[in-house]
């Protein structure tokens, strides 16, 4: 795959990029501006998930930036399904702001309290407990697609599966902690990642 042809796709995905860590930005902003946090959440965890971060980020620069260095993972895809790929991380870009909206000063990328927490109900989190995760699966399923690179999406894919498997329990641990008979309620009419469908 010649270089120049795959440059749009570079360009769509550097895009995408520079767009969901705006709005993650933002987030951790609100996060500083609200306060001292208790953090839950050991230095051993929160350094082997930079260590998948930075990982997941290599990739993409390497494809980016040097994008020959990475074609022996190049993925045939038609055009068009990689364009898809532009339309699935709007679609994700929309959810992401949609849940950091809600969220708010509730925010932070680790495990924590922090006075005054809340339990949020609204927005997307009134059907699903953790929308953040889904939302970031289908920002991984996009830069696969516009990269068209198995290895791009083979390492944001192990790496956040990795977390999530460490982290869902906890935090859903956490909350029950806080919150009681309030989480347990929402939990009994919401679902982990998907809304809950009753016939």
């Amino acid at each position: 795959m010649p270089t120049h042809i795959d440059a749009p796709f570079r360009i769509a995905l550097g895009s995408i990029l520079l767009c969901v860590f705006a709005v993650r930005l933002h987030g951790h902003s609100q996060t500083l501006r609200a306060g001292p946090i208790e953090w839950k959440e050991g230095k051993l965890s929160m350094a082997l998930r930079m260590l998948a971060f930075l990982a997941g980020v290599g990739v993409l620069s390497i494809y980016l930036i040097w994008p020959e260095r990475i074609m022996w993972a190049a993925v045939p895809l038609p055009d068009w399904a990689r364009w898809s790929g532009v339309a699935v991380a709007s679609f994700g870009f929309a959810l992401l702001s949609w849940v950091h909206r809600e969220l708010g000063r509730n925010f932070a990328a680790t495990l924590h309290l922090r006075e005054g927490h809340t339990l949020v109900t609204s927005g997307p989190y009134r059907w699903v407990r953790n929308p953040m995760y889904t939302v970031l699966y289908i920002l991984i399923f996009s830069f696969f697609l516009v990269s068209a690179n198995w290895s791009i999406g083979a390492i944001w894919f192990a790496a956040f599966t990795a977390l999530m498997l460490s982290r869902v329990a906890k935090e859903e641990a956490l909350m029950q902690k806080q919150f009681g008979r309030e989480f347990q309620a929402w939990a009994a009419r919401t679902g982990r990642f998907l809304p809950r469908f009753r016939a």
